[in-house]
Formats: C-alpha cells, sequence, structure tokens
C-alpha cells in the first residue's frame, strides 16, 4: 500500500514537471508573465507623472486613490492565471485526455490538483513579487502575507467556473471575458455607502480587496482579518467545488 501511494505521488509528480515544461511553451505564459508586470509598472510611472498634472490644474491630489488601482491589480495574476488552465482543462476535455488521466496512477482529482496547483503558486510569486517592487505605495508584511495568497485563489476559481460553464474553446472564451468582469465589481465598494458593501461579498474577489484594505490600515482589527480570510477562502472553496463537479459531470 505504502509503494503504490509513493508511485501513485512519484507519477502525480512527473506530470506536474511535464505541466510546467507544457505551460512553459504556451503563448499565454507570456501574457501572463507580463501583463501584470505592464500594469503593475505602468501604474507607477504614469499616476505620478499624470498626478503633477492633477494638482497643479485642479488641486486633485491622485496619489490618495492609488489604493483602488492596487486593490485591483493584486488580483490580475491569479485572473490571468485561471483564464489559461480553464483554456487548457476544456481542450483536454474536448480531446479526451481528461479520461485517459482517469485511469493513471494519480487518477483524474491528481490531474485536477496538480494542473491547477502549478498556476495558483506561479500566482502567488508573481504577486508577492510585484508588491515589493519599488514604487509609490509601500506595503505593509501583513499585506504580503495574507495578500498573495488569498488573490492567487482566482486561479482555481476562474478555471474551473470557466472550464465547467463552457461548452468548447469557443464558448470559453465568452465565458472567461464575463468572468473577468467579476474582478472589477469589487471596486464598487468605494463608492457605495458601507452598510451595502457586505452584499459584494457574494463575489469571492470581494474579499481579496477587503483583505487588501484592512490589513493596511494604521490600526489592523485583527479579528475582522481572520474573519475576511475564513469568509474568503470558504467562498472560494464553494464556488471552486460546485465549479469542479459541474466540469466533471460535463466530462462525464
Amino acid at each position: 500500500m505504502k509503494r503504490t501511494g509513493i508511485r501513485n505521488m512519484s507519477g502525480l509528480l512527473r506530470f506536474i514537471a511535464a505541466d510546467v515544461k507544457q505551460l512553459s511553451r504556451m503563448p499565454g505564459m507570456l501574457f501572463f508573465l507580463t501583463i501584470p508586470l505592464l500594469m503593475w509598472s505602468g501604474l507607477g510611472i504614469i499616476v505620478p507623472f499624470a498626478n503633477r498634472l492633477t494638482v497643479s490644474n485642479a488641486g486633485i491630489d491622485l496619489l490618495g486613490y492609488t489604493e483602488y488601482g492596487y486593490s485591483f491589480l493584486v488580483l490580475v495574476p491569479g485572473m490571468i492565471g485561471g483564464m489559461m488552465i480553464a483554456l487548457l482543462l476544456v481542450d483536454d476535455r474536448d480531446l479526451g485526455l481528461i479520461r485517459y488521466f482517469g485511469v493513471l496512477p494519480f487518477g483524474k482529482t491528481g490531474y485536477l490538483a496538480g494542473r491547477t496547483s502549478i498556476v495558483f503558486i506561479i500566482s502567488w510569486v508573481l504577486t508577492l513579487v510585484f508588491m515589493v517592487l519599488p514604487g509609490f505605495y509601500t506595503f505593509n508584511a501583513l499585506q504580503l502575507i495574507v495578500v498573495p495568497p488569498m488573490a492567487a485563489l482566482g486561479a482555481p476559481f476562474i478555471a474551473f467556473i470557466g472550464a465547467g460553464i463552457a461548452k468548447n474553446k469557443v464558448a470559453v472564451m465568452a465565458v472567461l471575458k464575463t468572468l473577468s468582469g467579476l474582478y472589477v465589481i469589487p471596486l464598487a465598494q468605494f463608492f457605495i455607502p458601507s452598510g451595502c458593501r457586505m452584499l459584494l461579498g457574494v463575489f469571492p474577489p470581494y474579499w481579496v480587496t477587503r483583505m487588501f484594505l484592512i490589513t493596511g490600515q494604521p490600526v489592523v482589527d485583527y479579528a475582522d482579518v481572520w474573519i475576511s480570510i475564513g469568509i474568503g477562502v470558504v467562498g472560494h472553496g464553494l464556488y471552486v467545488y460546485a465549479a469542479l463537479r459541474f466540469f466533471q459531470s460535463r466530462e462525464n
């Protein structure tokens, strides 16, 4: 039994290594790595320049609104990574490869876990790297600890919902465009009364932006932090579980 478990784990690790090579050759990987960097760098370059113009001409200090932009940008690596995996999952399903992986020692569960965990980790690392880049917004240690893994949950969230809803490779693009709109919704919390903000909690990305904001306060309410982490993780998990079951039902 122990040897069987070792062989299964060894097979899964070989699959993950092969998957990493496949992902590295995808044109989308360059998009995955560069688009968030360009957006992050663009915000750091454009905003200070624009701020000088708005302050001198209109008396508006744009730097007071930078958290709006950064609260969205921390979501981008996980979102794009999830889109890549959704495309791969639909492609594998259309080609019948998921049935093939089901008879391998690590099974369908190992295949799905391995494929999504790769992009989850990459998204986590990318978000963390972007957050420590020098710029005009300084993230504190608590933000660096809790925000990247929460933001990276967007990878399996987007991947399984996109692949679960879409019937084929053509439909998945339209589904992913719609799902990307969910990542703009949390920005509404800056413009609506505080009593209405919890209504946005049905969208898992809201809890990532909320985590970003409450951990950036001068005095942090740690009870609020733990509650937000719990709701955010459970919310992502419920959506992912439901989407995964739906994806598997389509595959069967």
